[in-house]
């Protein structure tokens, strides 16, 4: 019978839960852990035989963060009002570090088989739209262009999120 734990993740877990579970997720939270060390272990301890996890966390080669952090370096007064929530970067709850899909599955090799992993585009035009909305009211027309030009620009690469589904070895 399904069980569902939500809350520290390195905490012992609360009474009457099992000392085992068939899956374990980490959506937008695994970039959290200042060291992911323990709690890919503590998942791996969690997980019953074949037990499957998933990971979802930004995309380190996508083309939203390279620009990101372009500008964190660059403009960072440009970076604050565009692209620093969307990262997080310097704003709390931090990210500690970000992964490709490579860099995640040689994290996981050990204890994990990779069943499937692929990319999540989730930023719509909307909020990307938005993210330009800082210019002043007069050159707002450009904030359209500049998404406009941004969207098509990274055609191959917009996937600015990744997913990994990997089972329990």
């Amino acid at each position: 019978h399904p069980r569902l734990f939500r809350g520290d993740w390195l905490a012992p877990l609360p009474q009457g839960l099992p000392n085992q579970f068939s899956a374990i997720s980490f959506l937008d939270v695994f970039e959290h852990f200042p060291d992911p060390s323990p709690a890919l272990a503590r998942a791996q301890n969690l997980l019953a035989p074949g037990g499957i996890l998933l990971l979802k966390l930004p995309n380190k080669k996508s083309l939203s963060y390279r620009v990101g952090r372009a500008l964190s370096k660059t403009v960072p007064s440009l970076a604050e009002k565009t692209w620093i929530r969307l990262y997080q970067l310097e704003c709390p709850p931090p990210h500690y570090f970000y992964h490709s899909r490579d860099s995640l599955e040689r994290l996981l090799a050990k204890d994990f088989e990779i069943i499937s992993g692929g990319w999540l585009s989730e930023i719509p035009f909307r909020g990307l739209w938005s993210r330009f909305w800082f210019f002043p009211k007069t050159l707002r027309p450009l904030a359209i262009i500049a998404a406009l030009v941004y969207r098509l620009a990274s055609f191959g690469s917009w996937n600015d999120s990744l997913f990994i589904l990997a089972r329990k070895r």
